[in-house]
């Protein structure tokens, strides 16, 4: 049976979004200026000519766009002058991704994404846009399976998710630009007067520390709470549907996102925390898809958060790998061996002691910044130190048909669960004083669109070689290489 789908008129606006801030909004702005002071300029009419030429184009590629669906075939038309048709089978699609944000709503319409495994990195194959009961005709025609099993997460849970996950980087990179856009457009320096809010609140406040350490710390503060709200509106409503071969992640308040793919595309499992997780008790699990989204990462959230032992309670039904056996390699339990994981933490701490007396001595009119950044440096290492500790402590490598690796990824931890099929690199490092002392570090590559890996330090080098050469069937490359 064929079906054929036609792109929503609102995809007219995923072609203009390219112009918005570079055409469309300085033609507006320009447009309220003439309408106002009444006086033309070749410039308008130009930029009126440009703006003509794109909303026509972006339509006639609207009405140009098809979907087609026959024979367990997916094609895909688009182009107008330079025709494109793409044809993928079904089975080979990795995840679809629905998007409706409250224009979607409005008119009943949803953004589709639809990724492969043969895609760009951080980017969907294709985005389109259809009606809404298009769109999930699309969904039950590509899986069809029915739910047997749905968990919903409170309120509760993704806030702890969003508070743990979210940084004062990603607020800046979220308001900041848009701000300035905003500001530039309208022709007022909001992004000044801001600043200048910001000084006379921070005035008020006295303390031993300079002025410029309250405002540094209030835009950290406001910008880790824009992040924190927009992580947490984004996964608010999290949703887990699971059938006999699909999983379906739904999430988000204003922006409605539903996210399926194949159980079979699951490369591996992370179980994380980051330090607020650990602080709490918590851990996140991810799973990462071959072709996934348009993010950057080819991670989907399975559980905001939870405890570790329910979490593999609940979840190894669907993903078996999650149960594993085997022998258990650790790092040997002495104090050299523990003054390796410290051996960073102890020379980070000796660079900035050397640091900050070097910049108060050189800048004593600054000494009280510079112990303000030293309490800081401080705090992230005593984190840091901990992290390193945690990896002597329960690092760890687990092989046999499914392989499990615990260890630190910089101030996070990570366990890393998947099939034996789907490692794809295995990397042993030796120093010189890892030859003295008989060990090794063993760095796990997953075959994936983003390459997880997973590093465990310090293990004993013959019991490490023994077991990889078992569960990966190496004796001849290990004898080779110790013959030479």
């Amino acid at each position: 049976m064929k079906k054929v789908y036609r792109a929503h008129p609102l995809m007219v606006f995923n072609f203009l979004k390219p112009f918005l801030f570079v055409l469309i909004f300085p033609f507006i702005t320009a447009a309220i200026r003439y309408f106002t002071d009444r006086h033309l300029t070749w410039l308008f009419v130009l930029e009126m000519l440009a703006v003509t030429v794109v909303i026509l184009t972006a339509i006639i590629r609207c009405i140009a766009f098809r979907l087609i669906i026959e024979d367990n075939l997916l094609t895909i038309k688009t182009g107008v002058l330079f025709i494109r048709k793409s044809k993928i089978r079904i089975s080979r699609l990795s995840s679809i991704q629905t998007e409706q944000n409250p224009l979607d709503m409005l008119f009943r319409a949803a953004t589709c994404r639809i990724n492969t495994e043969a895609g760009v990195t951080r980017k969907s194959d294709f985005q389109f846009k259809l009606k809404l009961k298009e769109a999930r005709e699309l969904l039950s025609i590509i899986y069809p399976d029915k739910t047997i099993s749905k968990v919903r997460f409170s309120a509760f849970k993704v806030a702890i998710m969003a508070a743990a996950t979210s940084s004062a980087a990603t607020g800046m990179i979220l308001w900041v630009p848009t701000l300035r856009q905003i500001a530039n457009l309208v022709g007022v320096g909001i992004d000044r007067a801001l600043f200048d809010g910001i000084n006379n609140i921070t005035s008020r406040f006295h303390t031993y520390f300079p002025p410029i350490v309250n405002i540094v710390s209030l835009v950290i503060l406001a910008s880790y709470a824009v992040s924190f709200l927009y992580s947490f509106l984004k996964h608010i409503n999290f949703k887990v549907s699971f059938g006999e071969k699909k999983i379906a992640v739904q999430s988000g308040f204003f922006v409605r996102t539903k996210t399926y793919f194949r159980r079979t595309r699951v490369n591996n499992i992370k179980i994380e925390q980051t330090p607020l997780l650990r602080l709490l008790h918590r851990y996140t699990l991810k799973v990462s898809v071959g072709g996934f989204d348009n993010s950057k990462s080819v991670s989907q959230v399975v559980v905001p958060s939870g405890k570790r032992r329910k979490i593999q309670e609940d979840f190894k039904e669907f993903f078996p790998f999650l149960t594993h056996k085997g022998k258990v390699l650790k790092p040997e339990k002495r104090p050299l061996i523990q003054n390796l994981f410290l051996m960073w933490p102890g020379i980070y701490l000796l660079l900035m002691i050397a640091a900050a007396l070097i910049s108060a001595y050189l800048f004593p009119s600054f000494s009280r910044l510079i112990q303000f950044l030293t309490i800081v440096c401080f705090g992230f290492l005593i984190i840091y130190t901990h992290t390193c500790l945690f990896e002597y402590n329960c690092g760890s490598l687990k092989l046999g048909d499914f392989v499990f690796a615990q260890s630190n990824y910089f101030l996070n931890t990570r366990e890393l669960y998947c099939p034996k099929k789907n490692i794809g690199q295995l990397k042993i490092t030796r120093f010189p004083m890892d030859r003295m002392l008989g060990i090794c570090r063993i760095r796990l590559t997953v075959c994936s669109e983003n390459a997880d890996t997973i590093r465990v330090r310090h293990l004993k080098y013959d019991e490490a070689v023994k077991e990889l050469s078992n569960t990966f069937e190496l004796d001849e490359y290990f004898n080779t290489k110790d013959e030479k």
